[in-house]
C-alpha cells in the first residue's frame, strides 16, 4: 500500500509540472520551466505541506500500521 502511494505522489508532482511545461506559450525551455514553476509551484508546495502534515499526525497514533504509513509518507 505504501509503495503504491509513494509512486502516486511522485508521479503526480511530475505530471503537473510537465503538463504546464507542454502547454506553455514561451519559446525557450528556461522560460517554460519558470512559467511552470510559477503556475504550479504554489499548488504542488501546498500539496506537499498537507501530505507531510497528515503523515506527521499519523506518527503519534497507537496503531503500528498507521505509524509506519505516516513514517513512509513523511
Amino acid at each position: 500500500m505504501a509503495i503504491g502511494t509513494l509512486i502516486g505522489f511522485s508521479i503526480d508532482y511530475i505530471v503537473h509540472y510537465a503538463a504546464d511545461y507542454v502547454h506553455s506559450t514561451q519559446p525557450l525551455r528556461g522560460d517554460k520551466m519558470r512559467e511552470a514553476y510559477r503556475h504550479m509551484g504554489v499548488s504542488i508546495f501546498s500539496g506537499f505541506i498537507t501530505t507531510f502534515g497528515s503523515g506527521f499526525i499519523l506518527l503519534f497514533t497507537e496503531f503500528m500500521t498507521l505509524q509506519k504509513f505516516g513514517s513512509t509518507v513523511c
